[in-house]
């Protein structure tokens, strides 16, 4: 993976990009977000380039693609939309995409802005007394 400081795209991070307004709805409801261009693929969704997103996972690759494609430096993200007040939202929008990669799926490190950290907190309670 290369060393550009944004490549290195952790759980926690609060990201934006324009980058975030080219995306596919998926059968389960998230939204892929795809490399493209305004004359390559109509715009989904114009207000999610504005928007806050806090990373709940990120996972490198590490596995062979199809005709035997190494995909081991290719960063997959999975992220949630925030509110406007930058509060967690149980039922934001979830989009994923991957970093480095050499597909239309690929979004450029470079486009990704880390704008904060969330903090990640478990409540502990017991079921049983």
């Amino acid at each position: 993976m290369s060393d550009s400081g944004l490549t290195r795209l952790c759980v926690g991070d609060v990201i934006m990009s324009e980058a975030f307004k080219y995306g596919q709805r998926r059968h389960d409801g998230t939204i892929r977000i795809v490399c493209a261009t305004e004359d390559q693929m109509a715009v989904d969704d114009e207000s999610r380039s504005q928007a806050k997103f806090v990373i709940e996972c990120a996972e490198m690759g590490g596995e062979l693609l199809f005709g035997g494609i190494d995909n081991s430096d290719i960063l997959h993200v999975r992220a949630r939309r925030l509110r406007s007040d930058w509060s967690y939202n149980y039922n934001g929008e979830v989009i994923d995409f991957s970093v480095n990669g050499c597909s239309k799926d690929h979004v450029d490190p470079s486009c990704v802005k880390i704008i904060g950290k969330a903090r990640i907190r478990f409540d502990i309670y017991s079921l049983t007394r």
